[in-house]
């Protein structure tokens, strides 16, 4: 038996913020992966479904997911150690 899916509440105002940032410009490929993956989470999709599609690490899309939970920091600040 797998983990549940990690429950994320992404605020309206940040998921448009991320779509913004998604749809317009050049941006770090890091940073678009992982506004992807946490408008994923916002709508409530596993993380290892998410890495079938994003390529990152079930595990580092949790990371991604409980940094916004606690910290509630814009996308673009979110630093995942490589």
């Amino acid at each position: 038996m797998g983990r549940p899916p990690l429950s994320i509440e992404v605020k309206l105002k940040d998921q448009n913020e991320l779509t913004r940032l998604l749809s317009g410009g050049v941006q770090q490929v890091r940073v678009v992966l992982r506004a992807l993956a946490l408008l994923q989470l916002a709508k409530g999709v596993s993380a290892p479904r998410i890495s079938s599609v994003v390529p990152l690490t079930p595990q580092a899309i949790r990371e991604v997911g409980h940094r916004y939970r606690w910290l509630r920091i814009p996308m673009m600040s979110i630093s995942v150690p490589n």
